[in-house]
């Protein structure tokens, strides 16, 4: 696709929104069910050093722990046919999912591995009891890790002594929700990665060593020799058409064609303690005054159950009961709805 009104390119916006349609249903909603969206974005735009293959070292443990190998060449020269450095770079995210970025190296991809055996058991043990008040509290560690000196012993604790997690327990579509208050391990690369990664000129390469960022770079200049000036930060936007209700981000929510708050309004407004929380806070996470926003498999307080009129409540409908799924609990509630251009009725 080519923006380009003055000449050379689309001039009209059917010109411009028709392709872009057409590459959106040919991409389609299926695929691998752990959605790496950030670091797919980090890979493509910003990694210095994108690994060509990741391997198994099985000499340290019997499931092995990954290892990455060599440099995607071919990454590389795309990213370099793409990113010109006097570009606007615009990146939207479309999901309804969270985020699932696990890191790639060592033995984070245990927390997809399915389960196994009679009764199915997962290869993750339960966090300790610290983990199921406070998943921030230094005491809060898989049950197959040491404890920090002075946090209570694992042979006391009953959450260590539940043993691995049952594959009824531990549903594998939800391997990446509340990670740290289950498994005591957060195996997702921290998100503090993607925002350095927008907004940082210098990044870090596989080896922690601090190298320029490809995305505000001239990749076509050699040896440092008639390089184009930095791409100005204001060149670079993230945005994200997501599962946040509308009502909690309209500038008016009597009036829709006034859009939605910027990201100063929503800071002054104080929206991101109703739709985020304070997750990090170490007395342990504060919720989302939006209860819509809160996560959960079971149904929520405050909101119309289960057994309520389908649109009982505007902004979501209404709870759902999980255990009624198959297989049971893998999904969480809802946190908005929208109207589907073709109605369809509901057997169940």
């Amino acid at each position: 696709m080519n923006w380009n009104p003055a000449g050379g390119g689309a001039k009209t916006v059917q010109e411009i929104t028709e392709p872009f349609t057409s590459m959106v249903d040919g991409v389609g909603e299926h695929g691998c069910g752990y959605e790496a969206q950030l670091e797919a974005i980090y890979r493509f735009l910003i990694d210095p050093d994108p690994f060509d293959a990741i391997t198994l070292d099985k000499t340290v443990s019997a499931l092995g722990v990954a290892v990455l190998n060599g440099i995607d060449t071919t990454l590389l020269q795309q990213r370099a046919d793409f990113l010109r450095p006097d570009s606007l770079v615009g990146v939207i995210a479309v999901t309804d999912e969270n985020d699932c970025s696990i890191i790639d190296q060592g033995q984070n991809f245990y927390s997809i591995l399915p389960p196994s055996g009679s009764p199915p058991k997962s290869v993750l043990s339960h966090g300790t009891s610290a983990c199921r008040v406070n998943p921030n509290d230094r005491c809060c560690v898989s049950c197959l890790q040491d404890v920090p000196a002075g946090c209570p012993s694992k042979d006391s604790d009953p959450e260590c002594q539940a043993g691995a997690w049952l594959k009824t327990e531990d549903p594998e579509n939800l391997r990446c929700f509340h990670q740290k208050q289950r498994y005591g391990i957060d195996f997702l690369y921290p998100v503090q990665r993607y925002i350095d990664g927008f907004t940082k000129t210098v990044v870090p390469d596989r080896n922690a060593g601090m190298v320029p960022n490809p995305l505000y770079s001239d990749l076509h200049c050699v040896g440092g020799v008639g390089c184009a000036p930095t791409r100005p930060k204001d060149l670079v936007f993230f945005a994200g058409i997501v599962g946040v209700p509308w009502q909690d981000i309209a500038v008016d929510t009597n009036d829709l064609t006034r859009g939605y708050k910027s990201g100063q309004q929503l800071a002054a407004d104080n929206v991101w303690a109703k739709i985020l929380g304070d997750p990090d806070n170490l007395a342990g996470p504060v919720l989302p005054t939006d209860p819509h926003m809160i996560e959960s498999i079971t149904p929520r307080s405050g909101l119309p159950g289960p057994d309520s009129a389908a649109n009982a409540d505007p902004i979501h409908g209404h709870e759902w009961d999980t255990s009624k799924d198959s297989p049971a609990n893998r999904d969480l509630q809802y946190a908005c709805v929208f109207n589907i251009l073709e109605p369809k009725t509901c057997d169940n």
